[in-house]
């Protein structure tokens, strides 16, 4: 029974969301731990993970906004829903 709960695929996203929160957490106070003798590449790699780290957990919370919202009034937030093609 576990197993099924944990290998369901909102459990799956539930995990990688937290993994995420805390690696993000993680970067942010590797960047407390520098010093001046901390190398350049290494700052650099540190902000450029973490950057990516913090634009998915922002892009799947904003992605919660919308699981609840129903199809019909969720069809004008796609891009597919703002480009038109007219026909002649």
């Amino acid at each position: 029974m576990s197993y099924r709960l944990a290998s369901h695929p909102s459990c799956y996203r539930c995990y990688l969301m937290i993994g995420n929160g805390v690696l993000t957490t993680t970067t942010i106070a590797l960047c407390s731990l520098r010093s001046p003798d901390t190398p350049r590449a290494l700052i650099m790699l540190v902000l450029l993970v973490g950057g990516l780290w913090r634009s998915m957990q922002f892009t799947s919370i904003n992605t919660l906004a919308f699981a609840d919202v129903p199809p019909a009034r969720n069809a004008g937030r796609k891009v597919s829903g703002h480009t038109r093609t007219e026909s002649r």
